[in-house]
């Protein structure tokens, strides 16, 4: 009877008996470049997906915080801004009073003229006084209280971060509130916060365009007199 086959088959290459099929070694590069690439797409179907999804309680708070930090450098940015102009028109009146005050000034210009010198040296300094009331405006402290939306339900704020509403309650009511606020309450309280500093930073920006927009037209102003000043010196 002849023997059965075995039925270990050893695979053979053109190399000889034992030899691994021939470009098995390329194949397993393939698979392993299939194996990132499949990786890479999944990667990037799960950053598609998380970019896309609501963000949690907590993502949000940091979201909001981070919100509420560019909202107060604004107010500081507005208020160095106000502070910058002040200096600068502070300087340009000081030289717009020792000119106009120069006795090489008074005794060259006609007789007649010393009264126009007095209306513009006026007119000048309520210009500038409407410039400073600006930085006074841009610079004053603001309250604006954002009115609780409706229907806010179990995330209505409860009054933990401002100042004012923490004083309405004695210290261990205050504390215990804090026992009991829920994160959706803390978020509400901040984003109302951020509305509030956004109320402040509208009206701060537009007393400071007006602020600069009269510097501007002061030192058109200033240099104007100068050169007319400067003028009637040399001449006389």
């Amino acid at each position: 009877m002849a023997d059965e086959p075995d039925n270990d088959v050893v695979k053979r290459g053109p190399g000889g008996d034992g030899d691994e099929p021939a470009g098995s070694g390329d194949m397993r590069e393939e698979t392993k470049a299939e194996k990132k690439a499949r990786k890479r797409a999944e990667k990037a179907r799960e950053l598609a997906e998380d970019a896309r999804r609501p963000l949690d309680s907590w993502e949000r708070y940091r979201a909001l915080c981070d919100a509420l930090k560019e909202a107060n450098d604004l107010v500081d940015l507005a208020d160095h801004k106000a502070r910058f102009a002040l200096v600068i028109l502070g300087a340009l009146n000081a030289v717009m009073l020792i000119v106009a005050t120069r006795p090489q000034l008074l005794s060259v210009m006609p007789q007649r003229a010393h009264a126009w010198l007095g209306v513009g040296v006026v007119a000048y300094a309520l210009l500038a006084a409407y410039f400073f009331v600006q930085a006074i405006e841009t610079l004053r402290p603001r309250r604006f209280r954002p009115r609780q939306p409706a229907g806010a339900g179990e995330d209505r704020p409860l009054g933990l971060r401002f100042f004012a509403d923490v004083l309405t309650r004695d210290p261990e009511a205050h504390a215990a509130a804090w026992q009991e606020v829920r994160i959706g309450q803390l978020n509400a309280e901040v984003a109302g916060q951020i509305y509030t500093l956004a109320r402040i930073n509208d009206a701060k920006y537009a007393a400071l365009r007006r602020l600069y927009t009269g510097l501007k037209a002061m030192t058109i102003v200033g240099a104007v007199f100068l050169v007319v000043a400067a003028f009637v010196i040399l001449r006389g």
